[in-house]
């Protein structure tokens, strides 16, 4: 359904790490954050890593005390104890949408390796550089339309007129002789 995972838990991280992993699941946590470290750091580690507003975070402890802290921390977060874990299916606030291929869990993945790689760089422009970065520039077409419109609706989000673009409007400015319309693709090493 699209929802990420991530780990804030005082415990050593070897251990902790080698039994998740002896389970399977390692790979399904993103940035986790396991130390001895007071919750509420670590938390904000995972948001700021992870690029996530607290608004939109759900926190589950089975300890009363980490979940004071982590309210302390962040008074936007959503906090719950251990026994909501069997209302995850059902509750409508984490109803997200299909994501059986993990595209989103991918997504995030790439950018924890990308977090790791720029920790190794004592300058962002270093980073840069060495991310090895290509841009193609060209005319737009029909092929482009599902993407453009999909970027189109992300920065709808963003939008603060409210004047949103649907996939007809895009594709009458991609046909009609009256505009120049472009697409720029840009990837990286990762």
């Amino acid at each position: 359904r699209g929802i990420v995972n991530s780990i804030a838990s005082k415990n050593d991280f070897e251990t902790a790490s080698t039994k998740l992993k002896e389970l399977g699941i390692w790979d399904h946590f993103i940035f986790p954050q396991i130390s001895w470290d007071p919750k509420g750091p670590m938390i904000t580690r995972i948001l700021e890593a992870a690029h996530l507003r607290p608004t939109n975070t759900l926190f589950l402890d089975d300890n009363h005390l980490n979940r004071e802290e982590a309210a302390f921390f962040h008074p936007e977060l959503h906090i719950q104890s251990e026994t909501f874990v069997p209302e995850l299916q059902s509750h409508s606030a984490l109803a997200g949408k299909n994501d059986s291929d993990l595209s989103r869990l991918k997504h995030y993945q790439i950018l924890e390796k990308k977090h790791e790689a720029q920790a190794t760089f004592a300058d962002n422009v270093e980073f840069l550089k060495a991310s090895n970065i290509h841009i193609d520039y060209r005319d737009a077409s029909a092929e482009d339309l599902d993407r453009i419109s999909e970027m189109v609706t992300r920065t709808n989000q963003l939008n603060y007129t409210k004047n949103s673009s649907a996939t007809g409007e895009i594709a009458a400015l991609i046909q009609s002789p009256d505009y120049k319309t472009k697409v720029v693709y840009v990837w990286d090493r990762f």
